[in-house]
């Protein structure tokens, strides 16, 4: 047992993606966060709010900079967000007529939000690859198979034959849905998080909607409009596009599953999971592993749900709880689609109903 299966050293091969979990990591998450405090100090002094050459240097130790993890952890862990302990850190560097105008009028949530998104705008762009791997092999099996009739259940009994191209159609039609939900998603979540300690951005007066939008232009993201500090309903609709991939990909384990048993025998494997104790098994381990990945995100989901309630202008433990559920749903679903493109590619015979 392990505090997480995705970087296990062995159960990572079965159920993780590295690729995925590289655009999580503490290090790209610590480039946006310098990302955010170099591109506000610009956008401030352009304006006017902070003089040019606080601007200058702020870009210059953000673009330089080497935090002290090892405070940065202990900090966190008593004042609940990376944030204040990460803002020290960089005043740090800075000469003492420039320190105040690093951070200037934004708080912690903006700078950890504004982070998040821009690191899922990396990872929509892996999804829509991996999306499109999916779909091209389930195209490649329909023309090598698509023709073979097998058996159709229903109620999980024999029904009538059909082609196995109409299962298939039936597996690649949510996808193709999802995969074009893409462009709006992206819109709907990629967007600044800019309010300040209050959600107001009281500190900037009739300037605060022209530094926002200058702001969301430097870090191409959308303007929000409105700060979401507590509507975290883009987060939401995200966390149920990802429950949705992975209960895509599960029918298609399930089915295969089913496929596979001894009984009906309709599909066969390139390489099958072995046993310890029974040498003359074949295991659907992938098939099995999307359908576990499927019903552990949608645990995730109520987690995640629960974690949109936050109390007025700010909380804690919302925000907490998306922490702890949002990033093992991005992983479910990268792991999900890896292992489906692997499955699919793994498929040796389809057999058809002897005659």
């Amino acid at each position: 047992m392990s505090a997480t299966p995705f970087t296990h050293p062995a159960l990572g091969a079965l159920l993780g993606n590295q690729q995925v979990a590289s655009l999580l990591s503490s290090e790209k998450e610590m480039t946006f966060m310098l990302d955010f405090e170099r591109e506000l100090a610009a956008a401030q002094a352009e304006l006017g709010i902070i003089p040019q050459k606080a601007a200058e240097e702020i870009a210059k130790i953000t673009g330089s900079f080497e935090p002290d993890w090892q405070k940065l952890a202990s900090k966190t862990a008593q004042d609940g967000v990376i944030v204040p302990e990460f803002v020290r850190q960089l005043r740090d560097e800075l000469s003492d007529e420039n320190k105040t105008f690093l951070h200037y009028g934004a708080t912690s949530q903006d700078v950890v939000d504004t982070a998040l998104v821009m690191q899922l705008q990396t990872i929509f762009r892996q999804f829509k690859e991996d999306l499109a791997g999916v779909l091209r092999r389930m195209s490649d099996l329909q023309d090598r198979f698509g023709d073979q009739q097998v058996m159709a259940h229903t109620r999980m009994q024999r029904a009538l034959p059909i082609p196995i191209s109409q299962k298939m159609k039936r597996w690649s039609a949510p996808l193709f849905l999802l995969k074009a939900e893409i462009p709006e998603l992206e819109e709907k979540v990629c967007k600044l998080q800019f309010g300040g300690p209050v959600g107001s951005l009281e500190k900037f007066g009739d300037k605060a909607d022209l530094l926002t939008e200058k702001l969301s232009e430097k870090l191409s993201l959308r303007p929000p409009g409105t700060c979401w500090h507590t509507n975290r309903m883009s987060l939401s609709s995200f966390a149920n596009w990802l429950s949705q991939i992975s209960i895509a990909m599960a029918k298609i384990g399930q089915d295969i599953v089913l496929m596979a048993q001894n009984e009906r025998g309709e599909i066969s494997f390139k390489a099958s999971g072995g046993s310890s104790a029974m040498p003359h098994k074949q295991n659907p381990v992938q098939a099995e592993v999307l359908v576990s990945l499927s019903r552990y995100n949608a645990a995730l989901l109520a987690a995640l749900h629960q974690g949109t309630l936050h109390e007025n202008e700010r909380s804690g433990a919302g925000w907490t709880l998306e922490w702890l559920s949002l990033p093992q749903m991005i992983m479910s679903t990268a792991a999900s689609l890896r292992i489906g493109q692997e499955l699919l590619d793994n498929v040796a015979e389809i057999k058809p109903i002897a005659s």
